[in-house]
């Protein structure tokens, strides 16, 4: 047990920049992407499924999970069902691009909030 807190306590300072420019932390142990306006981070775009893929926290890193989408999720170029991600890694969903990056120098802390990160219109 005392690992696994330790392990979870240097999970690095993770974040998504989206469109260029907006930055969203990660700091639930779930993000949900999709359209639907109940996902965590939304993708207002109709490529994107309305429930399209999921960040999963483990071990100190992010795993993204494709929820069987329309139009793919891609890492990097190459089509993906799960991946475990890595700093400057360029996620597509159905061509919506996201990068994924790490070691932010400040981090928000979860509010316990049910609104959503970010929708992007």
């Amino acid at each position: 047990m005392q690992e696994l807190l330790n392990k979870q306590a240097q999970s690095p300072c993770a974040y998504l920049i989206i469109a260029g420019q907006q930055t969203v932390d990660l700091h639930q142990p779930v993000t949900r992407i999709g359209r639907a306006y109940d996902n965590d981070i939304i993708l207002e775009d109709r490529r994107v499924s309305r429930y399209h893929a999921q960040l999963h926290q483990r071990y100190g890193r992010f795993l993204l999970h494709d929820l069987g989408s329309t139009g793919g999720t891609t890492v990097n170029g190459f089509p993906i069902q799960e991946i475990v991600l890595h700093a400057g890694d360029t996620i597509s969903f159905s061509g919506v691009e996201i990068i994924y990056a790490e070691d932010k120098p400040v981090c928000r802390q979860s509010d316990g909030s049910t609104q959503p990160m970010l929708s992007l219109k």
